[in-house]
């Protein structure tokens, strides 16, 4: 390693005032992980892909056991039966804000295998839950654990990858959470219609031992050691004070509930169309694909708004991409769970035509700006 000026500059702080500016080994420094070969680049990719798909999938997969453990506990309030999902996703709001600065800290790897080996354990756990106390606690700090791919998977891809590069590794990354939520449930009822709810914990446990396994073998580290007294700040700073980051994270906490680039356009036009096909088709029992084509409108403004967020804001901060992301997630992940606790109760008081109307009014005003 070199002293010289690039953008992949590391800076290093020993004792007093001295400062230490050491940087890679000129432009194709083999060691730099965007000059890595293709195949070590995707390899990443594709570790990071799965860590991002089977926790979301973890996050909504209990949804058709809810009656089940409801049945088990005794418990009769339908917000407490709701929590039992959505209490894994407010997890998610504050697990990055912790973990994305200990990355830059501690390097990629080591805490992405470190938090989903605590996410594996206490899913194990919800399983062998015996009340909703156990399986509440039991689920968020497997919440806490299954958030690290949320916010270091995109750091990951920023140091492996050149902008240039980037499309398609963060359209990987970006599916992997849309489709977790969508197959979850899917998966879930099968589950619970052939075995028992806890096989819901453990089925989704033995998917991720194989993952974390396989990846504890070709999962390379990216990054290198930042300043811990900065890193810790960086993600509430960025919060507070970048403008692109708030605007953005509340823009993408909304899409979570159901631009920069010219990609986010159509999805920004295609998220107020679906929710009022969806919300009045419903409500007026028109023909069913008419709430349908409502849904593909939804989902494809979706995919579209959330890869243009997340690729903005991992082009736009590069080195310090995990704590942005993480910022931007926190609301998100808030707003997914909250949501799911008065949706029926504004459904039922003001029906599924006028609450979508609702949403479709708060797509364009958070849309348009961003």
């Amino acid at each position: 390693m070199s002293s010289s000026t690039s953008t992949d500059t590391t800076i290093i702080v020993e004792g007093g005032d001295e400062v230490l500016i050491v940087d890679w080994d000129g432009p194709d420094d083999p060691e730099n992980p965007k000059n890595w070969p293709s195949r070590r680049k995707w390899t990443a990719a594709g570790v990071v892909a799965a860590f991002t798909f089977i926790s979301p999938v973890t996050s909504s997969i209990g949804a058709p056991a809810g009656a089940a453990i409801a049945r088990d506990f005794g418990i009769h309030n339908e917000s407490l039966v709701a929590m039992t999902v959505s209490i894994f996703v407010l997890a998610y709001a504050f697990g990055p804000l912790i973990l994305a600065p200990l990355c830059e800290v501690f390097g990629r790897s080591r805490v992405m295998m470190a938090s989903n080996a605590v996410f594996l354990a206490w899913n194990i756990g919800c399983g062998f839950a015996q009340n909703a106390g156990q399986l509440l606690g039991f689920r968020f700090i497997a919440g806490l654990g299954g958030s690290a791919p949320l916010a270091i998977g995109g750091a990951v891809l920023s140091d492996c990858f050149r902008p240039e590069e980037r499309g398609h590794a963060i359209s990987l990354f970006s599916l992997a959470p849309i489709l977790g939520p969508t197959l979850g449930p899917v998966a879930g009822a099968w589950i619970v219609e052939r075995t028992t709810w806890r096989w819901v914990y453990w089925g989704t446990s033995i998917i991720d031992a194989v993952i974390i396994s396989v990846a504890f073998l070709i999962f390379e580290e990216s990054s290198v050691r930042k300043l811990l007294s900065t890193s810790l700040l960086r993600p509430f700073r960025f919060f507070v004070t970048e403008s692109i980051v708030q605007l953005l994270g509340f823009y993408m906490a909304f899409l979570y509930v159901g631009l920069v680039t010219s990609c986010s356009i159509p999805g920004t036009i295609a998220m107020p169309i679906g929710l009022l096909l969806l919300g009045w088709g419903a409500q007026k029992h028109v023909h069913w694909i008419v709430p349908d084509i409502g849904l593909a409108f939804i989902g494809c403004g979706m995919v579209s708004n959330s890869i243009s967020i997340q690729a903005y804001i991992v082009d736009t901060y590069k080195l310090y991409a995990a704590s942005a992301l993480a910022a931007v997630s926190c609301l998100r992940c808030l707003f997914a769970f909250t949501f799911p606790l008065f949706a029926p109760y504004m459904y039922n008081a003001l029906g599924y035509g006028k609450g979508n109307t609702i949403l479709a009014v708060v797509a364009i005003v958070l849309g348009c700006p961003a």
